[in-house]
C-alpha cells in the first residue's frame, strides 16, 4: 500500500515539473526571440526525473521495512504495551532479540518464500529485548521471564535455579535453559517418565530423544550388571523411541547419529558385561558429551 502511495505521488511530481519545465520553456522563448535551445530543455526536464527514480529506487528498501513494521509490528505493540498481553510482549522480545529480514516482491506485497529482494525490517535490539520480554514476565509469560533472566544477565546459579523451577512446571524453555548449564544432568531428574512420554506422544522429537538417552545413562550408572535381555531391551527401545521419529531440526538429526553411534550392541553389551567400571564410565561421557536438541519449540517472529 505504501509502495502504491509513494508509486501515485511520484507521478504526481513528475506531471507536475512537466508542466513547470513547458512553462519555463514557453516564456524563455518569449523573452529571446523564439529560441527554444530544445536540447538543453530536455536535459532540464529529464535530469530532475532520473534522479527522483534513483532516488525512489534507494527507498524502496525503507519503504518494505516502514510498511512491515506498519502492518505487523505496530499492533503488537499496541497490544502489548496498552493491553498487557503477554504474547505479544513475548513475540515482540523474540523479534528484537533475533532480528527479522524479510523477502518483498516488486509490489511489496509480504510472502514467505524466495524473492528478488531481501530487507532486514528488524534490527536486534537487545535492550528492546530485555524490555518487552520484562513486560511479558509481569504479563504472566512464564517464557518471557526466563528470557529476561537470560538477556538480562541473571547470575548463573540464580538463573539455573529459576531454570530448574519452570522446567519442573514442564515450561520446557526452563529445561532447556538449565540442561545447556548442566549438560550431565538428565532429564528425568526434573520431569516425570509419565511427562516426559506425555511429551513423545506429542511428536516432541527431541523428549523421544531424551528419554532413550536418560535410560541408557540409568543403566551405565547403575552399580549392578545388566542381563543381556535387558541391554538388548535397551537398544530396542532406543531404536524404537529416538530413531523412530523423523527430525524436525538438523540439531535433532545430529543427535540422532551421534548416539547411535555411541550405542552399538557389540560396544554397549560389552561395556555393560564387563566389571571394569572405568569403562562404564568412558561410554557414559561419550554419551553424554553429545549435544542434545532443543525441547522448546523455536520461535519465529
Amino acid at each position: 500500500m505504501i509502495t502504491i502511495l509513494l508509486g501515485l505521488a511520484c507521478v504526481v511530481v513528475a506531471v507536475l515539473w512537466a508542466w513547470l519545465v513547458m512553462r519555463l520553456r514557453r516564456r524563455f522563448s518569449a523573452s529571446y526571440g523564439g529560441q527554444t535551445l530544445s536540447g538543453l530543455w530536455m536535459v532540464v526536464a529529464v535530469v530532475p526525473l532520473a534522479a527522483l527514480a534513483f532516488v525512489i529506487v534507494r527507498m524502496e528498501d525503507q519503504v518494505a521495512a516502514y510498511g512491515y513494521r506498519f502492518e505487523h509490528v505496530r499492533p503488537m505493540q499496541t497490544q502489548c504495551r496498552q493491553q498487557r498481553d503477554g504474547q505479544a510482549c513475548h513475540d515482540l522480545a523474540q523479534l528484537y532479540h533475533q532480528g527479522k529480514t524479510v523477502a518483498y516482491d516488486s509490489t511489496s506485497r509480504w510472502r514467505g518464500g524466495t524473492s528478488n529482494r531481501r530487507v532486514q525490517v528488524i534490527r536486534p535490539d537487545p535492550d528492546q529485548a530485555v524490555q518487552f520480554a520484562q513486560w511479558a514476565c509481569e504479563a504472566g509469560h512464564d517464557e518471557g521471564c526466563l528470557d529476561a533472566a537470560v538477556w538480562g544477565r541473571t547470575p548463573a546459579e540464580e538463573l539455573a535455579t529459576l531454570a530448574q523451577g519452570y522446567c519442573q512446571k514442564q515450561v520446557l524453555l526452563g529445561c532447556d535453559v538449565y540442561l545447556s548449564k548442566h549438560p550431565q544432568a538428565l532429564l528425568s531428574d526434573m520431569l516425570t517418565e509419565a511427562q516426559i512420554q506425555a511429551l513423545c506422544a506429542t511428536r516432541n522429537v527431541s523428549a523421544c530423544i531424551y528419554q532413550s538417552r536418560d535410560a541408557m545413562a540409568a543403566l551405565l550408572r547403575a552399580p549392578e550388571r545388566p542381563s543381556v535381555s535387558q541391554i538388548m531391551q535397551m537398544v530396542n527401545g532406543f531404536t524404537l523411541g529416538a530413531l523412530a521419529h523423523r527430525p524436525e531440526t538438523a540439531a535433532q538429526q545430529a543427535a540422532q547419529v551421534q548416539l547411535q553411534q555411541v550405542v552399538q550392541v557389540q560396544t554397549l553389551g560389552s561395556t555393560l558385561m564387563q566389571p571394569d567400571p572405568q569403562a562404564r564410565q568412558a561410554l557414559l561421557e561419550r554419551m553424554m558429551a553429545v549435544p542434545m536438541p532443543a525441547l522448546a519449540p523455536l520461535d519465529a517472529p
